[in-house]
């Protein structure tokens, strides 16, 4: 049996069977709903309302169900509240699109777990003519690689499917038809588990080989499916391990750390937390799993950025919150949430373990649950507080532990690249006093955005960069984490704000009023 389901308000339709789930049927459609768990059902944050129709799921309470634990009885009409849609807001847009294009034409891809970028580059002038953003459209079967990993075994095929749609999205919005026909070279930058999924590979050898097969051949834009002149040479950047891939080598071809006597520590802050430490002599890199906190996963009223995520607060007698687009908070995204712990903790509200001190403002919830509240709907819960916590502490003992193998101590680097979007909005003093980057002074941290799409677009422009990231992964040492003895002393001596060792972050214990030593 078929019945045809209507999302509003976009009024887009889609006829599905009785096995189809709505959350599948939304992904089918376009419609893009906010699954950080990937279908799994422990996230909670898929919740639509069914307004018209019968539905085999439990009810949530005033019409709300989970669109992945719910299947069609009857035709449906399927509203999807604003704060559980992905909307792109703060994604690069088209940018100096009346540039004259020349006859020789690339393209430049960095294909992240959540948003894809993509650059048209002028190969004779050596100008990026457009820039345009979107989200992965695989963000419906889950947040993380891991979750996409455990996906492909039953949906390779749509994983594979969803990712030429949004890289064909993309091309569309760069290139008109005529354009399409002139572009001879495309360079593809992504973590491994995305590569593998472009190249319609089964990635669960990721989980199992510590170095899996992470150097592709190259192709054709016609053997992926990308539409474009059929002959267009695709380049996908080699990567290191199964966890440190393509868009960490791009980083660090953008940041040219590994030309440099300076000795480096580049951080690009996601969900796995890459770390690259080293200068042209040596270069280490490692991963680690920091979890999807800081894109909104693991937090009720987390989001991604978008229109009215809370993205700045600041608490002194009140609470005073900035959000993006300046709407009504709906949620709070990556840097407010940062913001959020360390005023909390600088106002004593929370103790160094993340508990919410009794005699401080907090709410109990009926089933026992202490929350601070931001507004009457968005608020923290105290076991939240504590998965940030453990987020900030798989990335602080990444880098530590790179040091220690270096036999090298914070103090003794020259500087700090953040890389990733998401740096470009972190509030540098509150990202040091929760003990996420280390407490040293402001002028040696640098952020340069997405160091991954800026890396894929210097070896389009230039034979010698793509030459050299080849070399690179060659002399690159991965350190794995999962194996390293010192690397769980470093979590666990991280596990408090800022650290278990305070007098490693000076200046966050000379301003600390309050909390639990």
């Amino acid at each position: 049996m078929m019945y045809n389901i209507t999302f509003l308000p976009t009024n887009r339709s889609i006829s599905v069977d009785g096995s189809t789930s709505i959350l599948q049927a939304a992904t089918m459609v376009g419609v893009r709903i906010n699954a950080v768990c990937g279908g799994e059902g422990s996230c909670g944050k898929c919740k639509v309302i069914i307004k018209k129709g019968t539905v085999n799921s439990n009810l949530l309470g005033n019409g709300y169900v989970l669109a992945c634990k719910s299947f069609p009885l009857s035709d449906l009409e399927v509203y999807v509240p604003e704060q559980n849609e992905l909307k792109i807001v703060g994604l690069k847009k088209t940018i100096e699109g009346n540039r004259p294009i020349a006859r020789g034409l690339g393209l430049a891809f960095d294909i992240g777990t959540t948003t894809v970028v993509g650059s048209l580059v002028d190969l004779d002038s050596k100008r990026v003519i457009r820039t345009y953003s979107d989200y992965n459209k695989q963000i419906n079967t889950g947040a993380d690689v891991l979750s996409r990993i455990l996906y492909a075994k039953k949906g390779l095929n749509e994983l594979n499917r969803l990712i030429l749609e949004t890289l064909n999205s993309i091309i569309s919005k760069l290139l008109d038809e005529n354009e399409k026909e002139r572009v001879s070279y495309v360079i593809v930058a992504g973590n491994t588990t995305m590569i593998y999924l472009l190249l319609k590979k089964n990635p669960e050898v990721i989980r199992t080989e510590t170095f899996p097969e992470t150097k592709y051949e190259t192709t054709c834009a016609d053997n992926l499916g990308l539409k474009l002149n059929a002959k267009a040479k695709v380049f996908c950047v080699p990567g290191i391990s199964g966890y440190v891939g393509g868009d960490i080598v791009s980083d660090i071809i953008a940041s040219e750390l590994y030309k440099d006597n300076k000795t480096t520590l580049l951080i690009d802050v996601g969900t796995n937390g890459e770390v690259v430490l080293g200068n042209k002599d040596w270069v280490m890199a490692c991963s680690s799993s920091a979890g999807p906190a800081f894109e909104g996963g693991e937090v009720k009223c987390g989001v991604r950025a978008m229109a009215g995520a809370i993205e700045r607060i600041t608490i002194t007698d009140r609470i005073m919150f900035s959000t993006i687009e300046d709407c009504k908070a709906v949620g709070i995204c990556g840097s407010g949430l940062i913001d959020l712990v360390a005023e909390l903790f600088k106002n004593s509200i929370i103790d160094r373990a993340g508990n919410i001190n009794i005699g401080k403002p907090f709410t109990l919830t009926s089933d026992r649950k202490k929350i601070f509240k931001i507004t009457e709907d968005v608020y923290i819960e105290e076991d939240e507080i504590k998965n940030i916590i453990r987020s900030k502490a798989a990335i602080f003992s990444a880098c530590s532990t790179l040091l220690e193998k270096a036999n090298l101590k914070f103090s003794d680097l020259d500087r700090i690249i953040v890389a990733g979007g998401f740096g470009n909005y972190l509030n540098l003093k509150n990202a040091i006093t929760i003990g996420l980057l280390p407490d040293l002074p402001h002028e040696r941290f640098k952020f340069i955005g997405n160091g991954a799409i800026a890396g894929t677009i210097a070896m389009l422009l230039d034979e010698n960069k793509f030459r050299e990231c080849n070399r690179l992964v060659e002399r690159i040492t991965y350190i794995d984490l999962n194996t390293d003895e010192n690397f769980m002393k470093e979590y666990v001596s991280a596990m408090f704000l800022p650290h278990t060792n305070i007098d490693l972050f000076p200046s966050v214990k000379d301003t600390i009023t309050g909390g639990t030593d």
